[in-house]
């Protein structure tokens, strides 16, 4: 083999990577690459930042939704709502409804914070 024909060879190679490449970002850009089954079940409606590596998230399994708390060791359920029949949306801060959980969300956050030692 010459290696004007060694150099076209490459050059081709290179050409088909880059156009597979291109072909696979234009397919996630777009969003024609589906979802698996599984993943569909799952969702996070939302998520509410409460220091530098602490936050509250609602997430949504298969109709019923979770109150998370996710920290460094881990992730601890604060509360669950029953599976409503509607499907889901985002749930907002305006939307929320003030309802009796507030006390059951205070009182988990209050034992999930350390006490406070004067000084």
């Amino acid at each position: 083999m010459t290696e004007a024909a060694l150099i076209r060879v490459i050059a081709v190679l290179i050409l088909i990577i880059c156009m597979i490449l291109a072909a696979a970002w234009l397919v996630r850009r777009l969003g024609l690459a589906g979802t698996s089954r599984q993943a569909s079940s799952l969702r996070l409606l939302g998520s509410l930042g409460l220091g530098p590596r602490h936050r509250i998230a609602i997430i949504e399994a298969d109709g019923t939704r979770l109150v998370v708390g996710l920290h460094p060791n881990g992730i601890n359920l604060l509360h669950t709502f029953p599976p409503s029949g509607k499907p889901s949306e985002s749930i907002t801060s305006e939307e929320a409804p003030a309802s009796s959980t507030a006390g059951t969300f205070k009182d988990a956050l209050g034992r999930a914070q350390p006490p406070s030692t004067p000084q």
